[in-house]
């Protein structure tokens, strides 16, 4: 909780009095954790985009994140991937499998949707 309050106060130092926070912005200034990052990584290939895989992998290994790591959260994210591929061919919930604190909201836009890409 610590880590959103610090990005939230530096987006608003960062758009002054009045200023309004834009994607943008949040691009620019956010660190990104692993989590998210990977999530970028399999949504472009998904997408078929290796060029633009490529450049998130290559910006991973250039933040020095472990090799290991990244592999194991990987591995991890292209699990639940296919573990929702197979719930939605045979018709079941699997949501509640993952975490009962996952808004519907974001397993749909980052686990239901993108497996359908693969």
């Amino acid at each position: 909780m610590q880590d959103l309050m610090n990005e939230i106060r530096k987006q608003i130092e960062y758009v002054g009095s009045g200023g309004t926070i834009t994607k943008e912005s949040i691009d620019l200034l956010s660190i990104k954790k692993i989590e998210s990052v990977i999530f970028d990584l399999t949504d472009s290939l998904g997408k078929k985009d290796t060029k633009q895989a490529m450049e998130v992998f290559e910006n991973l290994l250039y933040a020095k994140e472990p090799i290991q790591k990244i592999l194991i959260t990987l591995y991890n994210h292209f699990k639940k991937l296919y573990l929702t591929k197979l719930a939605i061919k045979q018709n079941r919930n699997i949501r509640r499998k993952f975490s009962t604190k996952t808004k519907p909201s974001f397993f749909s836009r980052k686990i239901q949707n993108p497996s359908k890409l693969f």
